[in-house]
């Protein structure tokens, strides 16, 4: 365990550029999990210290128990997990030595067991995290070994993933979702081990956020570009045509028609869309990708998709202001709750009592962690206020 070692009046001077409120100490920084250098790896050839990094986190956690996913810069995979009334379980997992097969991205399938890598080559593997790390692990599957490396996709044509989701259909279909830096968007059964169906952004992507609304029976992919914009895909609607997946195997359509309709496009809007119609052609699919309801100007807002008070919500942060608002997916013309971030946020995550956020400053060249109330923080568009927040320095 390792507190904040910065002495108050550093913390309070630190603090004087960024909160006109006080900063209240209520929090303590511990380390849960901390990665450290070998001591040939301290020194590079230039003399300069070089840490270790973590490149990708990917994490679950349900009444059972809870697990971490760390991608570090050294290629190999960092787990944790702890499970109700036991001890907390910590492995690394080596990797492929060849540089091709370098891990981009990482993602868990939602029950925790499965974690999905795309590679540089353009390849894809599923990892058996939770039987690498459970005592007893419950997990029985006949579409992927349980105690080695599974790959499902291998191609040289393809530009490198840049993000990867997991997308566990209505239909009880497990599609892997990869965006790339070329701009496209391939579908990827898992099970079947093929691509089914692709689309083109206009420019490179650099994360894919899957969405789910259980309450509203909708699924939406927010697709996030090099240049700063937000754009979605809407993949399930409520009020979705069902076709059974052996209806569409014995039809006339090809593979890849037919796996994507039995992914869930039937539908535009409330009104059910032909399936020829729909799926016709490239064209019909590009259609499906659309600007965000919240109007901003280009690159000024940050969308994401947040959790709390056991709903989902689209959180729009305006970078230029640090307001975030946050709307409800079924009911986008008027934010729910607005608050007040602090200066040079660049990361938020939204939970039920509190907001966490990441700030970078300019001037000081520090990334701080800060902690703030989400009472204390609503405001209105119009008049922000001062911000009251606990500042973690971890640089």
């Amino acid at each position: 365990m390792k507190k904040a070692s910065r002495s108050p009046a550093a913390r309070s001077q630190s603090c004087d550029t960024l909160t006109p409120a006080l900063v209240f100490e209520l929090f303590e920084l511990v380390a849960v999990l901390r990665v450290r250098p070998r001591l040939t790896e301290q020194c590079s050839k230039d003399g300069m210290k070089r840490l270790p990094s973590i490149q990708q986190v990917a994490c679950h956690e349900d009444r059972k128990y809870n697990l971490i996913v760390l991608l570090c810069n050294n290629g190999s995979l960092l787990l944790k997990t702890e499970e109700n009334g036991k001890s907390p379980v910590i492995k690394q997992v080596s990797w492929f030595q060849n540089p091709a097969k370098s891990i981009r991205a990482i993602t868990l399938d939602p029950s925790g067991s499965w974690l999905m890598c795309a590679c540089m080559d353009a390849s894809l593997y599923i990892v058996p995290v939770a039987g690498m790390v459970m005592v007893n692990p419950q997990v029985s599957c006949s579409y992927w070994a349980t105690e080695d490396l599974s790959l499902i996709l291998e191609t040289k044509n393809r530009g490198l993933p840049s993000s990867v989701v997991w997308w566990h259909t209505v239909d009880d279909l497990d599609i892997g979702i990869i965006g790339t830096e070329l701009g496209e968007i391939l579908f990827v059964d898992l099970r079947l081990k093929v691509t089914v169906a692709s689309v083109e952004a206009k420019e490179s992507i650099t994360s894919l956020k899957l969405m789910q609304d259980k309450q509203h029976e909708t699924t939406a992919l927010l697709i996030n570009t090099v240049s700063g914009d937000t754009v979605q895909m809407q993949l399930e609607y409520k009020s979705m045509h069902k076709t059974s997946i052996d209806q569409l195997r014995s039809s006339s359509f090809s593979v890849t028609t037919s796996m994507a309709v039995a992914m869930g496009y039937e539908a535009l809007s409330k009104r059910t869309i032909p399936m020829e119609s729909v799926f016709s052609g490239m064209r019909d699919l590009q259609d499906k990708i659309r600007p965000m309801p919240v109007t901003s100007s280009s690159g000024s807002t940050q969308f994401s998709v947040q959790y709390a008070r056991n709903q989902v919500f689209i959180g729009a942060h305006n970078k230029v202001t640090d307001i975030l608002e946050i709307y409800d997916i079924d009911n986008e013309n008027l934010p729910m709750f607005v608050y007040q971030l602090p200066p040079g946020t660049v990361d938020v995550l939204l939970t039920d009592r509190v907001i966490f956020t990441i700030t970078h400053q300019e001037l000081s060249g520090e990334t701080l962690l800060c902690v703030q109330s989400s009472q204390l923080a609503e405001t209105s568009v119009s008049v922000p206020k001062g911000h009251q927040v606990k500042l973690l320095n971890f640089c």
